[in-house]
C-alpha cells in the first residue's frame, strides 16, 4: 500500500501499538523488568544509544519493533531472562532478537523476509549486498548475494554471525567508518554489465 500518496509500503510485521502492550504483559507474567524504548523520553534515548537528540527522537519512532532492555537486579540472571521472555513472545506469535544495544519484540518476521520481498519486487539480475553487526542480522545476510559483517563498537564479534556465516566478508573497523568503507571496497568489485549496448555499473 502506498503511504498517503507517498512510497509504497508492504507491512510485514504487527503494529507497534500491539507490541507495546506485549511486553508489557510479557513482563508482568516473567516478573523480569523489561524497558522498552517507547516508555522512556527522548533524553534517555539519547543517553542510552549515545545518539543525538535529533537522532534519538527518530530512533524512538517505531511502527514494526519495540526494542527493550531487561533489567535484574541479580548479577547473571540475564540468559535465564532471555529464555523465559523469548518464550512469553512466542506464546503470543511473536519473537524476541537481539541487537548490539536492545532486545527487540517483533511480529514473527526478521530482517531475510524483508530483504526478500524488496529483492521480489525487482526485476532482472540484481546483486545484492548487506552489512550487520549483530545476532538479528542474520537472517538479512543469508539472504544476499554477498555479506560483510562489522565489527562492534568495541571491536568485538557477533559469534552467531561469525557460526552463521563462516565465509562472509569482514568490515576494516566498527561503526559508520566501517560500513563506508566495506560498502566502497564492494562496490569497486562488482563487474560491469552490457545493456542494450551500453556498459553500466551495478
Amino acid at each position: 500500500m502506498a503511504r498517503g500518496g507517498g512510497p509504497l509500503v508492504i507491512p510485514l510485521g504487527t503494529p507497534h501499538a500491539a507490541l507495546v502492550v506485549a511486553l508489557r504483559e510479557i513482563s508482568a507474567e516473567t516478573g523480569w523488568r523489561l524497558v522498552g524504548l517507547s516508555d522512556l523520553t527522548i533524553d534517555q534515548v539519547a543517553e542510552r544509544t549515545g545518539m543525538s537528540r535529533a537522532a534519538a527522537s527518530l530512533a524512538a519512532t517505531r511502527e514494526f519493533d519495540e526494542p527493550f532492555v531487561m533489567e535484574s537486579s541479580h548479577p547473571g540472571a540475564t540468559g535465564e531472562a532471555r529464555v523465559a521472555v523469548a518464550r512469553a513472545a512466542e506464546r503470543r506469535g511473536l519473537r524476541v532478537t537481539s541487537g548490539g544495544r536492545f532486545h527487540h519484540l517483533t511480529g514473527p518476521v526478521d530482517k531475510g523476509k524483508a530483504v526478500r520481498q524488496l529483492l521480489g519486487l525487482h526485476e532482472g539480475p540484481l546483486f545484492s549486498l548487506a552489512l550487520g553487526d549483530s545476532a538479528n542480522d542474520l537472517t538479512m545476510l543469508q539472504a544476499v548475494d554477498r555479506a560483510v559483517i562489522v565489527p562492534r563498537p568495541d571491536g568485538s564479534w557477533s559469534e552467531t554471525l561469525l557460526g552463521g556465516l563462516p565465509h562472509a566478508r569482514r568490515a576494516p573497523c566498527p561503526g559508520p567508518r566501517g560500513w563506508n568503507e566495506a560498502v566502497l571496497s564492494e562496490l569497486r568489485e562488482i563487474p560491469p554489465r552490457e545493456e542494450e549496448g551500453e556498459t553500466a555499473a551495478w
